[in-house]
């Protein structure tokens, strides 16, 4: 399933849930069609705001509809083809429903993935503006890291090539 349920606990870690409760995080990655129009149906969610997240020429946004805001961010992430690795941004959308957070992708996200495996201890569910803030913070940071990495591999190539241009 693609759909993923999260609420904070008493102790602040996440805790998967099977059912849409107040102050949840929806993650959403590599939806069916039939997920996508399960969750416009039952919560309410317009179908654009389901579906614009998910096209990969999509641009960064914000956009208001009825009560909800989707913000649209390009999030990096990396892809391993053929020993070779990959760097590139895919757009990632952020819906705020009232008390819900919904987070879509074509893909999944590492930056997503680190809330759930250190828990919240960087954000509270409650409080939306730090929520993006904190997404945003630490897209931007996972993009450096990626830069970091493509430079280290530039060296090493740089390094091998003079090396071999010696000998």
């Amino acid at each position: 399933m693609t759909i993923q349920i999260y609420k904070a606990s008493n102790t602040s870690a996440l805790i998967k849930t099977d059912s849409f409760e107040k102050g949840c995080w929806v993650r959403i990655f590599e939806p069916t069609e039939s997920e996508i129009n399960h969750l416009h149906n039952t919560q309410n969610v317009p179908l654009d705001f389901l579906t614009d997240p998910l096209d990969l020429n999509e641009g960064s946004r914000i956009e208001k509809d009825d009560g909800l805001v989707l913000i649209i961010i390009r999030s990096p992430i990396q892809e391993e083809i053929d020993d070779e690795f990959f760097f590139e941004t895919i757009p990632m959308g952020v819906i705020l429903q009232n008390t819900t957070i919904y987070t879509i992708c074509a893909k999944p996200i590492p930056l997503l993935a680190k809330y759930i495996k250190h828990g919240n201890q960087d954000i509270t569910l409650h409080n939306k503006k730090t929520i993006i803030f904190k997404l945003l913070q630490n897209s931007a940071l996972l993009i450096l890291t990626y830069l970091k990495n493509i430079e280290k591999k530039h060296e090493y190539l740089e390094q091998k090539m003079m090396t071999k241009k010696t000998n």
